[in-house]
């Protein structure tokens, strides 16, 4: 897989505090993702619940750094904050990928976590403000 390079990748670009979500997120998806995703399509079938969370974690990694957030927040909340779909849901709707037995497990994962956030979290000022 291709996590490394597109880990890599994510530095090359500098100053992400400066830039606004909807920026990040448009040089996430044309700098970032296609190095993450190259051959997707021949090996989505087989990636494992693990390879799918290691995709998963180049978004989540990029936007925290955008952020400004440690690395150990909660990779749901971050993804709550920036208002963005998960890496895994960006690749299938992209490339129109089938829906596996590791991809129903991270997507479970995902709606258990979404379940499980504190409803204190949605009436904080980083989530009324709009900008």
């Amino acid at each position: 897989m291709r996590v490394a390079k597109a880990g890599v990748a994510t530095f090359t670009i500098q100053n992400l505090q400066k830039l606004s979500i909807k920026t990040v997120v448009a040089l996430f998806k044309i700098k970032i993702l296609p190095v993450a995703a190259y051959g997707i399509t021949l090996i989505w079938k087989y990636l494992s619940f693990s390879n799918l969370l290691s995709l998963e974690r180049v978004k989540t990694n990029f936007l925290k750094r955008a952020l400004g957030v440690p690395k150990r927040s909660g990779n749901r909340l971050i993804y709550l904050l920036s208002g963005e779909a998960s890496m895994i849901e960006d690749l299938r709707q992209i490339y129109s990928l089938e829906e596996t037995d590791a991809y129903k497990k991270i997507s479970e994962l995902h709606k258990k976590k979404s379940q499980d956030v504190a409803p204190h979290f949605y009436q904080s000022p980083a989530m009324k403000h709009q900008s």
